[in-house]
């Protein structure tokens, strides 16, 4: 703990009855003016941290709420997602985090209510819009992801937000997924391409649209494709991390909460979300490719493609993984 000197030596004190001591009256002015700065800027540290005490404690709890749902202790959880609610009223965040919950409780009707919230409050902004319709993806309710999507996509023509690869693979993908226009779906895939040739995951979409066209050697050609180019972006994230496993963990920085240290565990403090999205992302395409092998009777290279997913995404892949 740092101890700053007294700015006065204990024998020069001013009595209580003295706001200032006594000196020339330049001197005795400029230290009221010192004094009126000194409680101009304490209004100002006070009025910030009016605005910025709940947040700090909003985030507090989501940080708790995190910690406990990662340790499996969801009565907890649950108690500081509400705690957090209550200083972010109605954030749309805290009400995915709570849908998300909920659908790993299997409270699947709760969660599809849940996920319904997040429009409204986020007033049908387009981040939002993505965001609900990946967790309706997560869901299994491909169907009711497919018509945000359309919206999305209409928009990313306007406003180029997302971009619109993004947008027409986020589309032709949903479309895939709930197995409905597939030719449209297919068109929109390449699109998508044209735009961003060399992207695994484009690849993946309009491979899976061939697939469920039951046009089994073009999807097998574009899978591959996909599976090369994920396995290569894989590679020196996947040594990275056996790098930082293999270092020695340094102590985390005191001023860091032990629920954000739990968070992000590595001695680097950065969190590891895109070595486990591109894990996912491998997953998906190792398994569709599976599936494409399973479609032939290529049973040697469709367990292959099933082991190399299974290793990816920590689990026995099924029609879940998407």
């Amino acid at each position: 703990m740092r101890h700053d000197p007294p700015l006065l030596p204990p024998d020069s004190s001013p009595s209580p009855t003295e706001p200032f001591p006594p000196g020339p009256p330049a001197v005795a002015s400029g230290l009221r003016r010192r004094s009126g700065l000194s409680w101009l800027v304490a209004l100002l540290i006070a009025l910030w941290l009016v605005m910025q005490v709940p947040n700090e404690i909003g985030r507090w709890q989501l940080a708790l709420a995190v910690r406990a749902q990662m340790h499996g202790e969801r009565a907890l959880a649950e108690k500081h997602l509400q705690a957090a609610m209550r200083w972010f009223p109605e954030h749309p965040a805290l009400l995915v985090h709570k849908a998300q919950w909920q659908l790993e409780a299997g409270q699947r009707e709760e969660a599809l209510a849940t996920l319904a919230q997040v429009r409204e409050v986020s007033q049908d902004a387009t981040y939002w819009l993505m965001v609900q319709a990946y967790c309706l993806q997560k869901a299994g309710e491909f169907a009711q992801a497919v018509p945000l999507w359309r919206i999305i996509e209409q928009r990313s023509q306007t406003s180029g937000i997302p971009p619109r690869s993004e947008a027409l693979n986020g589309l032709a993908y949903a479309m895939a997924l709930a197995d409905v226009d597939l030719e449209e779906a297919l068109q929109l895939a390449e699109q998508a391409l044209q735009l961003s040739p060399r992207s695994p995951g484009t690849l993946d979409t309009r491979g899976y649209i061939l697939y469920r066209l039951q046009r089994y050697g073009e999807a097998a050609r574009d899978l591959q494709r996909a599976t090369q180019l994920i396995d290569r972006w894989l590679a020196p994230l996947e040594n990275q991390r056996q790098a930082e496993n293999l270092a020695e963990q340094g102590e985390p920085p005191s001023a860091l909460p032990s629920a954000i240290v739990e968070l992000f565990p590595t001695a680097s403090g950065r969190p590891s979300d895109e070595l486990s999205q591109l894990r996912q992302a491998g997953a998906v395409i190792h398994y569709h490719l599976a599936l494409v092998f399973q479609a032939v009777g290529r049973q040697a290279g469709a367990e292959l493609e099933m082991q190399k997913a299974r290793q990816l995404a920590g689990r026995e892949p099924d029609a879940s993984l998407f």
